[in-house]
């Protein structure tokens, strides 16, 4: 007698079954990291349309030999709110002219601190000091990013922040 060989054709229970392990392991760890990395690019987002509009302000001002803002505004106002959050929306302006609107930034980002009010000299430089805006989320200020402003008016992006 003659002994039929059979071929074995696709994968077994067993092998399926390890496959769907490995990709559920693979998931488990892929997941979290993948969030993390979504929440800091939000926030980079944020920081560099900010980072932007303040070399947009700076270059304005020394264009045109004058004062300019950059403050939180609605998108109806044409002034600055004292007491406004820079994420709620913000505005360049010059006198009562509206140069640039910056929209609100992502839901859950916050932008410190309250009620500030950068603004350039005819020279492009801070009228007052330096400045340095935080850039939170719910991760806290493990997580946060901070934006400078030295007081000749450059921007730099990095730095330990507070969140409160």
């Amino acid at each position: 007698m003659t002994e039929m060989k059979r071929e074995s054709s696709g994968f077994s229970l067993i092998e399926a079954l390890v496959t769907v392990a490995v990709i559920a392991i693979a998931a488990g760890i892929g997941i979290p990291n993948f969030n993390h990395s979504i929440a800091n690019g939000r926030l980079n987002e944020s920081a560099n349309a900010f980072m932007g509009a303040i070399n947009y302000a700076r270059a304005e001002a020394f264009t045109r030999k004058q004062t300019v803002h950059l403050c939180s505004a609605d998108s109806k106002e044409a002034a600055c709110n004292k007491n406004g959050l820079l994420s709620a929306g913000a505005a360049v302006i010059n006198g009562s002219n509206v140069l640039l609107r910056i929209p609100a930034a992502r839901q859950g980002i916050e932008i410190r601190p309250k009620g500030i009010s950068i603004d350039f000299n005819n020279r492009g430089q801070l009228v007052a000091g330096s400045v340095t805006l935080s850039f939170c989320d719910q991760r806290g200020p493990a997580s946060a990013l901070a934006l400078s402003i030295n007081g000749s008016g450059q921007v730099s992006k990095g730095g330990l922040v507070a969140c409160n």
